[in-house]
């Protein structure tokens, strides 16, 4: 039940003031938004941008589109629109931008434009963002928490749906996060709750990236696939990437499960968690490769992802 998030966020939006929405990967911070947006009704304009995808040379290359629309034409469109939601999701990856110069005059339009602005981050990056808002932009805002959920909730949805909860203490405290008891919840049986932490992210990994269908091989072109779209996000730093060079067969089976989006500017992949287990992926490989620790980490690189 997210219900205190939404209405301290609507509250902020009343006031056009600005919200950093906070927690764990997988706690549900973008489900809240998208709660927000079917709630908040037709007379409120609600804008939302990945982080990595400000990552632009100018701040009309935000508002683009095929259309060649910009700044000024997205201001204009919404100037008698009495509130105004900006979300920059997954505001972490602000790290990346090595330029603010465009976030920042982004940050200064809405402002002035009377935009309320929501990011959302994790826990891990909270103090460096709200340092970077305050410093940088000289923004005013509200934390708001969105924490996992409890053991004690754990136990009694357990009990309520008749499955057995890991014998892993650490197992049993990763299904506290949303996203990861849903995937127990889809993939479960009696194996799983008595299985490892990491027998469950193989069979997952299993099941939503390489997939369970084997015909002509294409798990096994899907986990290439994947596995070189997380290759070109590291070595380019960039969200949106080319897929031309791509499998296609595999790429389509990818986008048909919503592992990968595809858009005007590229594809790129859906959920940081799907990225953080690919990085992890990426990171073993090299650890495997590796003829000495210099190499591994000279293989490795030093972008923001690893």
């Amino acid at each position: 039940n997210r219900k205190a998030q939404l209405e301290t966020i609507k509250e902020a939006i009343h006031k056009h003031n600005h919200i950093v929405l906070h927690g764990e990967g997988g706690c549900g911070k973008t489900a809240i938004i998208k709660d927000l947006y079917e709630g908040i009704g037709l007379e409120t304009a609600f804008c939302i941008r990945k982080a990595q995808s400000l990552n632009v040379l100018s701040l009309n290359d935000i508002f683009r589109f095929a259309n060649n629309y910009t700044a000024t034409h997205f201001v204009s469109l919404f100037k008698d629109t009495e509130y105004k939601v900006f979300v920059i999701d997954s505001a972490e990856r602000l790290q990346e931008i090595e330029d603010t110069t465009v976030l920042h005059n982004l940050i200064n339009v809405l402002i002035e434009n009377k935009w309320s602005i929501v990011f959302t981050v994790r826990n891990n990056y909270l103090s460096d963002l709200c340092d970077e808002l305050k410093e940088l932009h000289s923004i005013t805002f509200q934390c708001v928490p969105v924490d996992n959920i409890s053991e004690t909730d754990l136990s009694e949805y357990a009990i309520n749906t008749s499955i057995d909860l890991p014998e892993n203490t650490f197992f049993r405290e990763r299904l506290c996060n949303l996203f990861y008891l849903n995937l127990y919840i889809r993939y479960y049986n009696n194996a799983i709750a008595k299985g490892s932490y990491q027998h469950f992210i193989d069979l997952v990994w299993t099941a939503r990236i390489a997939g369970r269908l084997r015909l002509n091989g294409i798990n096994i072109k899907r986990e290439n696939c994947f596995n070189e779209i997380i290759r070109d996000r590291i070595s380019s730093g960039a969200f949106f990437l080319n897929y031309d060079n791509l499998n296609e067969e595999a790429l389509h089976s990818l986008i048909r499960d919503e592992i990968i989006g595809r858009s005007d500017n590229g594809i790129f992949i859906t959920h940081d968690i799907y990225e953080e287990w690919g990085v992890l992926k990426y990171i073993e490989n090299c650890w495997r490769r590796k003829q000495n620790i210099m190499d591994f980490f000279s293989n490795l690189g030093t972008t923001f992802l690893v």
